[in-house]
């Protein structure tokens, strides 16, 4: 027999098996899927439900927990059953067909929602719930399986039993997939792919490859997580800038510093001063602090600035230090004497994000960006970005640094919430470029999903300069380095499992059914003669509803764990 959601009269659906039953369904669960099932109104066979609670939401008549009704006598004979009970993931599923043994002597009802399409030549098993707007186009069902709102089976298809195929999920034609197993809301399986039972497909997963093995798969397009998967590594970028004072001395000493500190790159500025300012340049707020303001930009510009010799000197001192070399270009002629160095990236600051001949000219190379985006709104972020792109470096080659350019920064203008725009223009990753006092920015901006994080160094914060009050000294950015490590790791899997180090702990912390008195052969499991206790290693408590009203095969002491056969 099959009911509408709306008024839960009996309907004819094309290649539904009708049964002439007249007997009243009861839901076992009363949570979210029931309420879904009762929400159109006063249904005409739905009579009553069972939970381990009562719920204010439910319109029907509650019976108590399932062993009232297991208890009854007769009960099969005036009831039938919907199991109405879901969860999350494979494993949900299969202690759910659990509870489906536990009522295989009731008749399953099947609900389809009055709305629903069910395509001539269909077959839909028995406990199955077909529900709001979904569609099933002559594909096959297996037993106390959910279609959920919204979500499509395609022509060809056979579904498992007790799967659930989340709200707006999309199964494309011939595809097949075993029992137990969960597909999200809005996934999409691609014509022609088989998953196997016992499967999980994350929300939003694309499945466009056969499925071999069990599993938990997200993405597009799907892949396999596990908790031994982890993120890349954080790239770590010590920024020596200006701070080596136009001294290519203390510039090889700081080579040294962050190689020994265990940055992936150390990165410099290339530029030549009568390119990069005019004469009457006012210098910021920052640098007339830090240097005076008797000195004019130009003139602290030409003080810092390394010759192109320099910077082939110091490209192969970080070859020696096994420390990749990188440094920002400011101009087109600072572009060609750092073109040879073969660096693998190019870095463009956040000053000169508005620079379209800069843009061009680093675009056209087609190679590696690293750019940083203090002082602009996202839209100027995709603008210099589609400068790049138009010019021959794809949005798939280009890392976006959040940065504000104030030394050092206050802590309440950093915005790190702004990664999450910059992850909107469809780059490769995004990083975050800091300039405030401390460390601990920086590794939140790790534990949000920075990519890369940049940051000045300095190998005295006492000397004068424009950038050394912001910057951490040696010992410093050695502690940063260690720690982003520490957190970049502990990010781990986006799947929630067991991980191998708490493995041994589950039977020692977690609890069995056990015996709460003498048991004899023949009595009846109750909450009187069972209870909960350490250790793990029996019958999960979650099943204590699929225990309790059954017959001991055996007699049990007190304390005994339950066997598994009395399930």
């Amino acid at each position: 027999m099959v009911y509408t959601r709306r008024k839960f009269k009996q309907v004819q659906v094309a290649g539904v098996q009708q049964i002439s039953d007249s007997r009243p369904i009861v839901l076992v669960g009363g949570g979210g899927h029931s309420q879904s099932i009762c929400a159109a109104g006063s249904p005409e066979r739905l009579a009553a439900y069972v939970d381990v609670r009562e719920s204010p939401l439910m319109p029907l008549t509650y019976l108590g927990n399932d062993s009232s009704l297991l208890e009854e006598p007769g009960a099969a004979d005036r009831w039938r059953v919907h199991i109405a009970v879901v969860g999350i993931g494979a494993e949900a599923l299969v202690r759910r067909s659990c509870i489906i043994e536990r009522y295989s002597r009731f008749e399953a009802a099947t609900i389809i929602a009055c709305d629903a399409s069910v395509a001539e030549g269909s077959e839909i098993a028995p406990g199955c719930a077909v529900m709001r707007q979904a569609v099933v186009n002559k594909a096959k069902i297996g037993a106390h399986t959910v279609i959920n709102t919204r979500a499509v089976v395609e022509h060809g298809c056979t579904i498992g039993s007790n799967c659930f195929i989340g709200p707006g999920a999309v199964i494309c034609g011939e595809v097949t997939i075993g029992d137990n197993t969960f597909v999200g809301a809005g996934a999409i399986v691609r014509n022609g792919v088989s998953i196997p039972s016992c499967a999980t497909i994350g929300m939003g997963a694309v499945v466009v490859n056969t499925i071999d093995k069990a599993g938990v798969y997200v993405g597009t397009p799907a892949h396999e997580v596990s908790e031994k998967t982890s993120p890349k590594p954080v790239i770590i970028i010590a920024e020596a800038g200006v701070n080596h004072d136009g001294s290519l001395a203390t510039a090889i000493e700081m080579v040294a510093a962050a190689a020994e500190a265990g940055a992936d790159y150390v990165k410099f500025q290339t530029f030549k001063a009568e390119n990069l300012v005019t004469a009457t340049a006012d210098k910021a707020a920052y640098q007339k602090e830090a240097c005076g303001e008797s000195e004019s930009q130009l003139g602290m510009l030409e003080r810092l600035e390394l010759s192109a010799a320099d910077f082939i000197t110091l490209s192969k001192e970080c070859a020696k230090r096994n420390i990749g070399f990188m440094s920002t270009p400011f101009d087109s002629e600072s572009v060609d004497e750092l073109a040879p160095l073969g660096m693998d990236y190019w870095k463009i600051p956040s000053g000169e994000i508005t620079n379209l001949p800069l843009l061009s000219k680093i675009g056209g190379m087609g190679q590696k960006v690293i750019l940083s985006t203090g002082m602009s709104t996202l839209e100027e972020v995709d603008a210099a970005v589609s400068v790049l792109e138009r010019c021959g470096t794809p949005r798939s080659n280009i890392i976006l640094l959040h940065c504000n350019t104030q030394y050092p920064t206050p802590p309440e203008d950093v915005n790190l919430r702004a990664l999450d725009s910059l992850r909107t223009l469809g780059c490769a990753s995004v990083g975050y470029s800091d300039h405030t006092r401390g460390t601990d920015i920086p590794l939140a901006a790790v534990a949000l999903g920075a990519s890369v994080i940049e940051k000045h160094f300095t190998l005295d914060r006492n000397r004068k300069g424009p950038d050394h009050k912001a910057s951490l000294e040696p010992h410093e950015l050695k502690d940063m380095v260690s720690s982003i490590r520490r957190v970049s790791a502990s990010l781990g899997s986006v799947a929630k499992a067991v991980t191998q180090s708490e493995k041994p702990n589950k039977a020692i912390a977690r609890k069995s059914i056990v015996a709460a008195t003498d048991i004899a052969e023949g009595d009846v499991f109750n909450e009187t003669n069972l209870c909960a206790k350490r250790p793990g290693s029996g019958i999960s408590p979650m099943l204590w509803h699929s225990l309790t009203g059954r017959t001991a095969s055996r007699s049990y002491r007190k304390d005994e764990l339950i066997d598994f056969s009395e399930l």
